[in-house]
């Protein structure tokens, strides 16, 4: 086997310098996909780092767990006493949440 199969030639994406731009990770959407068409059970999916378990549940708690080096930004904290009411997401529509 050559060099050039030893990964796939998308896994030097996945490095932690694109963390920062418009990168979102290796999800598994064809999992959430599957998990809505049959009404499958994803508890054991859920906290997952690749499984994208926020688009089944858009108004929900985070499926992921928070990693230490992670914090909330500023802005974040300190909301808005009046703030705009959210929009659903693409992912929120094309799965049928409202």
């Amino acid at each position: 086997m050559t060099a050039m199969y030893d990964r796939p030639y998308w896994y030097t994406y996945g490095n932690k310098g694109l963390h920062d731009s418009g990168y979102f990770g290796r999800w598994c959407i064809e999992a959430v996909a599957v998990v809505k068409a049959f009404g499958l059970d994803d508890s054991v999916c859920l906290g997952h780092e690749h499984y994208p378990g926020d688009l089944l549940r858009p108004s929900g708690p985070s499926t992921h767990l928070l990693r230490d080096t992670e914090t909330q930004p500023q802005a974040a904290q300190s909301k808005s006493p009046i703030a705009p009411a959210p929009r659903p997401g693409l992912w929120s529509r094309l799965l049928g949440k409202r």
